[in-house]
């Protein structure tokens, strides 16, 4: 559901354009196409019934399915995130749509990256009634993979302040 897809219609020479939104109920319309079932498909699934279903209608339907934008899957994130901003990036703290296979650094890279004042050691995953802590520096900086998991459709990130006087370096005097 929401997801956007671009058909592209080949008749002869000539090619057709068209993006069509996945409605709320997992359906879509396209061309002579009323109320499509596509909830669950992969693309080659629904390229496979889309052009049975036209064939009815057009002789030898040529159609090209693209998932143009994924909006069926999202994770938030929360707390110190958004320290880098990109053109094409602009989340910080917020939901983000998941593009396929995402893992821990993908997701906190989309969000902008984590501020100077993240707790790093204890990131916290949130996964349907369970937490999970991650340590995002052994990960970084000691190469710890096993710390980078795959984000799953309704996970939050949650990566908290480093506490006023802990883990910081002070220096006073002249």
């Amino acid at each position: 559901a929401l997801d956007t897809l671009e058909i592209t219609t080949r008749v002869g020479s000539e090619q057709k354009v068209d993006t069509v939104m996945v409605r709320s109920d997992g359906t879509i319309s396209y061309a002579f196409v009323d109320d499509l079932s596509v909830e669950g498909l992969t693309v080659s699934e629904l390229d496979a019934r889309l052009t049975e279903r036209l064939s009815v209608f057009i002789k030898n339907p040529r159609i090209d399915i693209v998932v143009k934008e994924f909006k069926s899957k999202s994770a938030l994130v929360m707390g110190e995130v958004g320290a880098f901003r990109y053109a094409h990036y602009q989340a910080a703290s917020g939901r983000i749509y998941l593009h396929g296979k995402m893992t821990l650094l993908d997701l906190l890279v989309m969000a902008g990256g984590y501020t100077k004042d993240a707790d790093t050691k204890r990131v916290k995953l949130i996964r349907g009634d369970r937490s999970y802590f991650i340590n995002l520096y052994d990960l970084i900086y000691r190469g710890d993979v096993d710390q980078n998991v795959i984000i799953d459709d309704g996970d939050v990130i949650d990566v908290p302040g480093l506490p006023e006087y802990g883990e910081r370096v002070y220096v006073l005097g002249e």
